[in-house]
């Protein structure tokens, strides 16, 4: 009984995790790996604001599940 806070709290940042990288990949568009250094991109990629919040909240989140 004394887990169910880290529990509902591993579960929210799951989800706010995932929405975060959603949101972050919709507001990249369409992605093109044409033309340039795939590497670079990746990294553009990772390092767009929600995409890379949404990274470290499911850093967060596996933290957690590992408490629990």
């Amino acid at each position: 009984m004394k887990y169910i806070v880290f529990i509902l709290f591993t579960v929210m940042t799951n989800a706010a995790a995932q929405l975060m990288l959603k949101q972050g990949m919709m507001s990249l568009g369409p992605i093109s790996f044409e033309g340039t250094n795939p590497l670079l991109k990746l990294l553009q990629i990772v390092f767009s604001p929600w995409v890379f919040l949404g990274l470290c909240t499911f850093v967060i989140s596996m933290a957690s599940h590992l408490y629990v």
